[in-house]
């Protein structure tokens, strides 16, 4: 286990049954409103939650999917993003990646990023630093042909915990491989929902703002809720003048 008196994100796990917009909101505000993240993304730089740079400036905002890959639903969730000429940074489990390789090859070729999200769907933080750091290692391994990489030649890692608890020791062990660790700005504790999609759709744009970093769940639980929250939100985001685009694309790096 973690040392105790670490720092949680913006996570809840919940078993709440199926609640309308309100309840959504009401539920997601209390977990994280927007003022919230802004003020820990101003506190907690090593952490990033969103890009306040774009708030006044550009209409961006970054799309992620956790849990991933599979080959039925990644394949429609890759489909209607490249209909909506969307890009999104691809959170991905090592299990899982050795079961459809191809599909991690479809999100590489098709221009989106990929970052680690460990080895299992598991909490990291009730992992021992050394399993976390196998599960991490383990993942990259699996990763390092799909790391896109800067002007200096290095690579892009990016890494969410899972189930979005971490504590300062987590940091400074994935920074010590060159990591980054990415939370987010909106997310609609959608793996609590099934077959919410539209629901979901307009609390996020509802919600959105520019810099944002959008939370979604590429899983079986949700293979028919999330492909209906992309339909309906991305054609919106776009109506309203947004660009979807990958972490490195949010934050401008070359």
């Amino acid at each position: 286990m973690w040392p105790q008196g670490g720092v949680a994100a913006a996570t809840l796990t919940l078993g709440f049954g199926a609640l309308g917009i309100a309840g959504i909101g009401i539920l997601t505000l209390a977990v994280h409103p927007t003022w919230l993240v802004r003020i820990v993304q101003t506190r907690q730089r090593r952490v990033l939650f969103l890009d306040q740079r774009r708030e006044k400036h550009e209409l961006l905002v970054a799309l992620t999917l956790d849990d991933g890959p599979h080959r039925d639903i990644t394949h429609e969730l890759l489909d209607i993003l490249e209909e909506n000429h969307s890009k999104a940074t691809w959170f991905l489990i090592g299990s899982n990646m050795d079961k459809c390789p191809e599909v991690v090859e479809r999100i590489y070729k098709e221009g989106h990023e990929v970052g680690n999200h460990t080895m299992y769907d598991c909490a990291s933080w009730r992992l021992s630093p050394e399993e976390f750091t196998a599960q991490l290692l383990a993942t990259e391994r699996r990763l390092e042909p799909f790391f896109r990489k800067g002007e200096d030649g290095k690579p892009w890692k990016w890494f969410r915990p899972g189930h979005g608890f971490y504590n300062r020791e987590m940091i400074d062990l994935v920074e010590g491989y060159g990591y980054k660790l990415v939370l987010g700005s909106l997310y609609p504790l959608d793996t609590l929902f099934r077959n919410k999609g539209k629901l979901i759709a307009k609390y996020l744009l509802w919600r959105v703002h520019p810099g944002a970093i959008i939370v979604l769940h590429d899983r079986e639980q949700q293979k028919i809720q999330t492909p209906e929250v992309l339909r309906v939100l991305l054609p919106e985001l776009k109506r309203k003048g947004y660009s979807v685009v990958t972490i490195p694309e949010l934050l401008k790096l070359q």
